[in-house]
């Protein structure tokens, strides 16, 4: 059976981009995604009706992506998604 890994780290404004990466560190990732799978992002895009602790703000997405690319994930096989459960317009 998997097990979940979860990390808890303080950060700060000036910090908060790379903290992302460091969580990740600290919860394996590197050893739960294969490199070679294409890989669903899956994104709140509430950021016009913010909801804390239900929608991705830009930087939490800024620090995972930019975490991977570095890693050597491929950027063209990650795919930022959100499904139409969304009670908000995209566009706005």
């Amino acid at each position: 059976m998997a097990r979940s890994r979860v990390a808890v780290l303080k950060t700060n404004a000036k910090n908060v981009v790379a903290d992302y990466g460091k969580l990740m560190d600290m919860a394996g990732y590197a050893s739960t995604i294969k490199k070679d799978a294409e890989t669903c992002l899956r994104i709140n895009i509430s950021w016009h009706v913010y909801m804390p602790a239900c929608s991705t703000t830009p930087w939490q997405l800024d620090g995972v992506v930019g975490k991977m690319v570095a890693d050597g994930w491929d950027p063209t096989r990650l795919v930022a998604a959100q499904n139409k459960t969304v009670v908000v317009d995209c566009r706005v």
